[in-house]
């Protein structure tokens, strides 16, 4: 039976976390393909770049130099310096860490898995997520 390529393209994105989150972050702001991962330290590219290079720790499991080399061939100080400064502005900016939330719920959603509930217990941040294998 053939595949339908479409379906193909599907598949490969869903096994391939990390074009994954460069789809939605590239989706939200509103940029070209080949912008993040193009040379360009512009802000309005710098910023985004970012935020995909955390989601990427975050949801793949990626070595920073998997990850640099995924994002252009950047060094892995980069990827450092980029985890910082989105855990900063995080801190800093309640629109930023706004922001991260809706990207990072977009990205699970992508990946086939909704959010439950987020929530603080005990002081702590603390986010139930329901898989697509889970019972509803």
């Amino acid at each position: 039976m053939p595949i339908n390529p479409s379906e193909a393209i599907r598949h490969r994105l869903a096994s391939d976390p990390v074009a994954v989150i460069l789809g939605v972050v590239r989706g939200y702001y509103h940029l070209r393909a080949g912008e993040m991962i193009g040379p360009s330290r512009a802000r309005r590219l710098a910023w985004p770049r970012q935020i995909a290079m955390a989601l990427v720790r975050q949801r793949a499991n990626c070595s920073l130099p998997e990850i640099g080399r995924r994002f252009g061939g950047r060094d892995h100080t980069t990827v450092m310096h980029a985890l910082r400064a989105v855990a900063d502005r995080r801190k800093a900016d309640p629109r930023c860490a706004a922001e991260f939330v809706e990207i990072e719920r977009r990205v699970e959603m992508a990946l086939g898995r909704s959010y439950v509930r987020r929530e603080h217990i005990w002081g702590r941040p603390f986010v139930s997520v329901r898989g697509e294998g889970c019972a509803k």
